[in-house]
């Protein structure tokens, strides 16, 4: 069985919770409303404890206690009284669901280290306490699901044990105990919902609809037991009929005057407020002043040990509702049902009373079959009014509340609203369905408001037209259209039954005409004949007369038309390529996305839309700005095995290819990728070595080459055989120079790599008899004696390593580690104790990546041999086994990777922290991979081909994903650039990007320009590094007082800013920030003020501003001559240059690290030293956060 409707909002409500957002608790509390109020509770008690673990977990140090009553937003540690003022119906649950809400609050802020106190509660809630206390008792001893919003069941039982340990409470005074005290005032509780001058005012987002619950809801009213009478007063209770929004509904036997009748008390008990029993009152008082054979009466009102109740006759027949459940009634019976409903209503109108709530469910059928009205719960009466439905809440059932109603408009609720409601029962009764349906209230009351219903007839055929005239009439959205009142529907339907022509739909102009023709043919043909001449003689004339005029007109009117269609053309043309430009960088369909987005960017920028160039710059950067991969048609493998590897060649050119025949034969092929053609073969006949496995058959496997390489210097191939052998060729001959066995017993081939300059080789062998065993072997060309010959080995637990570049040495994996060997293998340096799958060396040599046992990947300083970066388990690989290749995507940090048990190769980039691309392998598993040694493509082998990819790099693909980035901005020319540190005296500078100008033929840059200077000492630097907009100086603050410019080419110092602002400066007065502006450089210093210098000559132009804290960031906007600052102690200034301060609020997120200001000065971006960010808006003034 599927979750209840209940369950499945408040899983929705915690699943946003658990994935990092912040939902509208207000949004679901409605959405459950309809069911009841105890949901609702359960709404509020998670997204109370939700906030409270959210704000502890943010918070720097201990919370601060919340106050009640406190005015502004919606803290971030509510209490039950923020709940109950945003949402009053709230105050309305049972006395068990609220004290569950207070209990689960009591916990959560145990937990998060509040202190509260029994006692506060007490003095909160003074009429739960007898309850509470027990609770709060058993929150204190075992904190029981308040993690999750909710109290068990057991537990809170438990509380109610101990609190009425040695009393009970009787509900009716008759036997058998109820939930609720019968003197218990919910009046404080209401007062946490009523209006105050000092208390918050928030209010739920959608109207209130009073919609009744399902009758397993809690309630304080206990139910009666079918089998065992009881006495309520002089009544005899004999059963519960019916169970509503407020009341409960029995019927019983009137002792005394021994007659069956219907019994109505309040749902609440002795719990009813105020409120709810001045609206039982009012039904009473309507329905008593009724006396109509349409209208269930009234005999008596009453109360009884504080339990308000009303009788009325008992009607033994269904519902209205039952009644049409089989289907639609046929007209004319609907109709006589709709005419009796209608004239009992036009009774009540007259005796001032209005229903407000008509539906087929609040009209009984008695056994004569005639309808009597009942449930005068929502009844206003016209004279005296007593404003218990507020303006703008919406109280009825939505399906058959007319527009006026739904909308919240009480004072447009009259008589025609009750018309309404009949016509809605009469389209029920000829249809079977109300006039609208909808999956929530909120679709169903906008349907109501909005919509127009179905025609009855397109439903069911058989209706009469009149009567679905009649129908519609009543449903008219403007009152002024349906009826004007009941007693006119009556009449109206009366003409119906007795079949005279109805008034609701009048014979029109047309049909009067057309019948007087019927009667006089002879008049109305000459009239019409006199009527066709003059026509025609007048058509004539005028169309001689506009002919030259139109003819004159046409061509000047074809060429605008021309030169219009052919700009629309363009628009449209410039629209369709946005809008899939946007849809590509944003969603990134497919592998390949980046180009199609940048061509069509191509086309736009051809189009001479320079409005849009700023909104292209912005696509061309999304595309650039992340790595993409594109297919390239497949290297087909002729009359061979599976590919067994690949390698790169070292110009990046050609891809060696590594495989076998069925002859015996290994194979190793070098394809070039521009032509597809094969331009070097080198061939290894192993019949001869293998004659014993020939004759015997004891292998399943013919020999192939398992692992190729080529040398950088352009001399050697070589090979590594399925069954260990090391096969050695000259460039561009086809037979091998050498053959080395491995001289172990079933030893079989590992990887081959050259080291050094080019004429040394590491060749690694694994036997798969001994577990984690392998052997490295050390091979060298002798210039005098013309061969290789065997330099050394050392053992090893892993076939696979790394040569590192610059040196003989390589990175291995031996003993559970990662270990840097030697030349022969004569030393071993551990670097990490990580069991090694597999690793990479950056083309730089400043790091490498090695992917681990436990399916990690790692990112390593070559320097420190640190590790920098890595990437969980989860983003690497998953459970898709262990890493088989890992290669640098050119010097970008992206590496591409394959594992054993995955038919696909993922590409992982350390900056973004996880996968930004896959590739599948032809359904291959652990498929080789070979990358160009730029990153401009690589290959993936599959079974019988090899398909190549092409590979655009991010503009910022070699900077390292370091915390070292001290400064980025947006130079005058509008190209980006970022400083990074790397020593004391040492900076480098990144820029890319380039102003996007038509026609051009170059929107963008292929590369970043990225270059190291060596500053010229000047002392510590203290602050921030900043660019001059013209790119041609560095600006940072250093020792106390100095701010140091350095020339952008070389690094030298041209001047320090310490000659203007030496009077300023005094004492240990330090720059924090300095913002470059036009021809100004606004300055921030710990002297508390912010001021103008002049950038050639370090003058001191103007003190902006003083303040009374410290700043410690500064954005200026020259234009709109604004300051945007951020404080020590984590507040943000705005200011003008005058120094008034415009705007200033505290920033939530702890101490600000930069503020950055859109040029129109609507939006500020707030970056805190935690690392959170913040986008405020202003707003006619006033600044607050949407992001």
């Amino acid at each position: 069985m599927g979750a209840s409707p209940e369950s499945q909002t408040l899983t929705r409500f915690r699943e946003q919770w658990t994935r990092g957002g912040q939902p509208d608790w207000r949004l679901y509390a409605h959405e459950v409303s309809q069911r009841s109020l105890a949901e609702v509770c359960e709404v509020v008690a998670v997204d109370l404890v939700q906030r409270w673990e959210r704000a502890a977990s943010s918070a720097d140090g201990a919370p601060e206690r919340p106050e009640a009553g406190a005015p502004g937003a919606f803290p971030a540690r509510p209490l039950l009284e923020h709940y109950l003022r945003a949402w009053p119906a709230l105050a309305g649950a049972a006395a068990e669901s609220l004290c569950r809400c207070l209990c689960v609050e009591y916990a959560v802020r145990l937990r998060c280290g509040d202190r509260p106190t029994p006692e506060e509660y007490r003095e909160r809630f003074p009429e739960l306490w007898p309850v509470l206390k027990g609770l709060l008792e058993v929150a204190e001893e075992e904190d029981g699901g308040t993690r999750s919003g909710e109290i068990p069941t057991i537990l809170f039982h438990r509380g109610v044990a101990r609190a009425t340990k040695d009393a009970a409470a009787s509900f009716l005074p008759v036997s058998g105990t109820a939930s609720g005290s019968p003197d218990r005032d919910r009046s404080s509780l209401k007062g946490h919902s009523a209006g105050r001058p000092d208390a918050e005012s928030v209010t739920p987002d959608q109207p209130t609809v009073t919609i009744r619950p399902s009758p397993d809801d809690t309630v304080n009213g206990p139910p009666v037991e079918r089998s065992e009478a009881k006495l309520f007063g002089e009544y005899q209770l004999l059963e519960e009929i019916s169970r509503g929004g407020m009341g409960v509904v029995y019927r019983a036997r009137q002792v005394q005057a021994d007659r069956v009748v219907a019994l109505k008390m309040i749902r609440s008990g002795n719990l009813a407020d105020t409120e709810e029993i001045e609206r039982f009152r009012v039904e009473a008082r309507a329905a008593a002043r009724l006396d109509h054979p349409g209208i269930v009466p009234v005999f008596d009102v009453g109360e009884i040990a504080g339990q308000h109740y009303f009788t009325m006759g008992y009607v033994d027949g269904p519902t209205l509702k039952a009644f049409v459940r089989e289907g639609p009634l046929p007209p004319r019976r609907a109709a006589e049902i709709t005419r009796k409903i209608a004239d009992a209503v036009a009774y009540a109108h007259a005796q001032g009373v209005i229903h407000r709530d008509l539906k087929p469910s609040n009209v009984l059928m008695d056994a004569d079959g005639n309808p009597r009205i009942t449930d005068f719960g929502l009844a206003k009466q016209v004279e005296s009014d007593s404003n218990l439905t507020a303006s703008g809440a919406v109280m009825g059932t939505p399906a058959y509340m007319p527009p006026e109603q739904a909308a919240g408009q009480v004072e447009r609720i009259g008589p025609h609203s009750d018309v309404y409601a009949i016509g809605a029962i009469l389209y029920e009764l000829i249809t079977g369905r109300p006039p609208f349906s909808a999956p929530s209230t909120l679709e169903l009351l906008s349907a109501v408001m909005q919509a127009e219903p179905v025609a009855p007839r397109s439903i069911n055929p058989s209706i009469d037209r009149d009567l679905e005239t009649i129908c519609l009439k009543c449903l008219q959205k403007d009152p002024a259209r349906r009826y004007a009142s009941a007693r006119e529907l009556v009449d109206e339907l009366d003409r119906y039954l007795t079949g005279r022509p109805i008034l609701a739909r009048p014979i029109g102009t047309f049909e009067r005409a057309w019948r007087w023709c019927r009667r006089h043919v002879v008049v109305s043909v000459l009239a019409c004949g006199l009527v066709l001449s003059l026509v025609a003689g007048l058509a004539f004339s005028t169309y001689f007369a506009a002919a030259m005029r139109q003819r004159a007109a046409e061509a000047q009117r074809h060429y605008r038309n021309e030169q219009q269609a052919r700009r629309a053309a363009q628009r449209e043309q410039l629209r369709a390529l946005l809008s899939g430009i946007e849809m590509q960088t944003r969603l990134r369909p497919q592998n390949g996305w980046s180009w199609k987005a940048l061509e069509d960017l191509r086309r736009a920028a051809a189009l001479d839309a320079p409005q849009r160039w700023p909104q292209m710059r912005s696509y061309a950067l999304r595309a650039l700005s992340a790595l993409d991969v594109r297919p390239l048609p497949k290297i087909r493998v002729v009359l061979g095995e599976e590919v067994a590897n690949l390698a790169s060649t070292p110009d990046g050119l050609g891809l060696v290819i590594a495989r076998g025949q069925e002859d015996w034969q290994c194979v190793t092929e070098v394809v070039r990728l521009a032509s597809r053609e094969t331009v070097e073969r080198y061939v290894y006949d192993s019949r001869m070595a293998n004659v014993a496995r020939l004759l015997h058959g004891t292998s399943r496997y013919r020999e192939m080459n398992r692992y190729t390489a080529v040398s950088h210097n352009g001399r050697w191939a070589a090979a590594v055989t399925r069954f260990g052998r090391l096969v050695i060729w000259r460039r561009n001959e086809a037979a091998p120079v050498q053959v080395f066995e491995s001289n172990v017993p079933e030893q079989e081939g590992g990887q081959v790599r050259f080291v050094g300059d080019g004429n040394k080789l590491v060749a690694s062998f694994w036997t798969p008899k001994l577990e984690d065993a392998a052997r490295l072997c050390f091979f060298a060309f002798d210039e005098q004696r013309q061969q290789w010959s065997r330099a050394g080995h050392c053992a090893a637990s892993t076939a696979r390593f790394t040569p590192l570049p610059g040196s003989d040495a390589i990175l291995a994996g031996d003993d559970e580690a990662i270990v840097r060997v030697s030349w022969r293998g004569n030393d071993k340096q551990r670097i990490v104790d990580r069991e090694l799958d597999v690793a990479a060396i950056h083309p730089t040599g400043r790091a490498w990546a090695a992917a681990v046992a436990f399916m990690e990947l790692l990112l390593f300083d070559a320097v420190a041999d640190e590790p920098m970066l890595g990437l969980p388990d989860q983003q690497f690989l998953g459970d898709l086994g262990r890493a088989q290749t890992l290669e640098f995507v050119g010097d970008s940090f992206a590496v591409v990777a394959s594992v054993d048990r995955a038919a696909e190769v993922r590409i992982y980039d350390f900056s973004r922290r996880g996968v930004v691309a896959s590739v599948p392998a032809d359904g291959r598993r652990g498929p080789p991979v070979a990358v160009s040694p730029d990153g401009s493509w690589f290959a993936v082998g599959g079974n019988r081909d090899v398909r190549p990819y092409r590979v655009r790099r991010p503009l910022m693909a070699a900077l390292p994903p370091t915390d070292g980035y001290v400064a980025a901005g947006f130079l005058d020319d509008g190209r980006l650039y970022a400083i990074r540190t790397t020593d004391s005296e040492t900076i480098r500078l990144s820029t890319f990007g380039e102003s996007l100008t038509h026609g051009s033929g170059t929107l963008w840059p292929d590369r970043v320009n990225d270059r190291p200077i060596q500053l010229e000492p000047s002392g510590n630097v203290t602050g921030l590094f900043c660019l001059t907009g013209d790119g041609q100086r560095i600006l940072a603050p250093c020792g106390d007082r100095q701010l140091v410019c350095w020339s952008a080419s070389d690094g030298k110092r041209l001047f320090a800013f310490d000659n203007g602002l030496q009077t300023l400066l005094t004492g240990r007065t330090r720059i924090h920030r300095a913002h470059p502006v036009g021809d100004k450089l606004i300055v921030a210093t710990n002297s508390s003020q912010i001021v103008s210098v002049d950038p050639q000559s370090g003058a001191l132009l103007r003190i902006l501003l003083s303040i009374d804290v410290i700043p410690l960031t500064v954005h200026a906007l020259p234009d709109r001559e604004r300051l945007f600052v951020g404080t020590d102690d984590g507040h943000v200034i705005v200011a003008d240059w005058d120094g008034n301060v415009l705007s200033r609020w505290e920033h939530a997120d702890g101490r600000i690290a930069a503020t950055v200001a859109s040029d129109d000065g609507r939006c500020l971006l707030v970056a805190a030293t935690a690392g959170l960010m913040t986008l405020y808006v202003s707003d006619a003034g006033s600044w607050r956060p949407v992001l």
